[in-house]
């Protein structure tokens, strides 16, 4: 299944889910969500349909082709484990589609350091303690949350892939292509220790003359794209999972947290024209930059 707080996040699309046991990559455009099979690693890193990017998650679809139509959830519960404070709000969607945020709640933050949790017991209290206090609040039972990811162990790099396109009826590019050239990206070598957790696609070039962000249906012979790939140390993923699962809460996803805040703030003509986001926290200083609705560059650094 998909997790219903993405579906009530993106634009209503057409889902296609394909048999398959391995990791599944969701590739966001503005008109279409298309889904690819890559066995990449089980974290999610999510923007939203306007900035083209491609999703990992966990979920394992049931077998055979299937159509799943967007649904509101009952309540979405989006949880930030910080340096100096954990905090949690709970919303819910209203019959114009939006989400009102019903309640609210936030601790002093301990066995957290420069974003990085370095005591997973006391880390696990706090984040129960907000959870209880939000459930009372908000009158609804919080089973599971999306969860924000940050700290110094954060990286970000761009990789530039190729592929020849060799279609014998005709030399249109499709998604099939999409999914080539994924694979060449995903298997760009990073440090041992770490893992991917998002991989945004920032052009794409067709017969080295067209740029465009949406290559599918254009005769070609070459595509070639540029990947922005954003990794995280494997060590520092499973403390926040463990911390969130010993709190009882099921982790849906992990959520880079300059995206987040990116959601929360940019407009849509400053994501276009270009924009610097700079979140400085207690403990480290989220910087994200965008231009023509794509994101450019990561940071996190441990300076607050």
């Amino acid at each position: 299944s998909l997790s219903s707080s993405i579906l009530a996040l993106i634009k209503p699309a057409k889902v296609d889910i394909f048999n398959c046991s391995s990791r599944l990559i969701w590739f966001i455009s503005n008109k279409y969500l298309t889904k690819h099979l890559i066995p990449f690693p089980h974290i999610s890193a999510w923007l939203p349909s306007e900035l083209n990017i491609f999703i990992f998650t966990s979920h394992s679809p049931s077998d055979g082709l299937t159509t799943i139509k967007p649904s509101a959830p009952t309540a979405i519960a989006p949880l930030d484990i910080g340096t100096t404070k954990i905090c949690i709000a709970v919303g819910k969607k209203d019959d114009h589609g939006n989400i009102k945020i019903i309640a609210f709640a936030e601790t002093r933050s301990i066995g957290v350091a420069v974003g990085m949790v370095q005591n997973i017991q006391k880390a696990t209290e706090q984040i129960s303690q907000v959870v209880k206090e939000a459930s009372k609040d908000s009158n609804v039972e919080i089973k599971k949350a999306n969860v924000g990811i940050a700290g110094k162990h954060i990286k970000s790099f761009t990789r530039h892939n190729s592929i020849y396109i060799n279609n014998k009826e005709d030399n249109e590019i499709n998604s099939d292509h999409l999914m080539k050239l994924l694979y060449e990206a995903k298997n760009t070598i990073i440090p041992p220790g770490d893992e991917i957790i998002a991989v945004t696609a920032q052009n794409y070039l067709v017969d080295e003359e067209i740029m465009t962000m949406e290559p599918i249906g254009t005769p070609g012979k070459k595509l070639e794209a540029d990947f922005h790939i954003v990794t995280a140390r494997k060590t520092d993923i499973k403390n926040i999972i463990s911390c969130v699962e010993k709190a009882n809460i099921f982790r849906e996803l992990l959520v880079l947290e300059p995206q987040a805040s990116s959601l929360a703030i940019l407009t849509e003509g400053e994501l276009e024209s270009g924009v610097c986001l700079v979140d400085i926290g207690g403990g480290t200083t989220d910087i994200a930059i965008f231009y023509e609705n794509v994101m450019r560059h990561t940071a996190i650094i441990p300076v607050s």
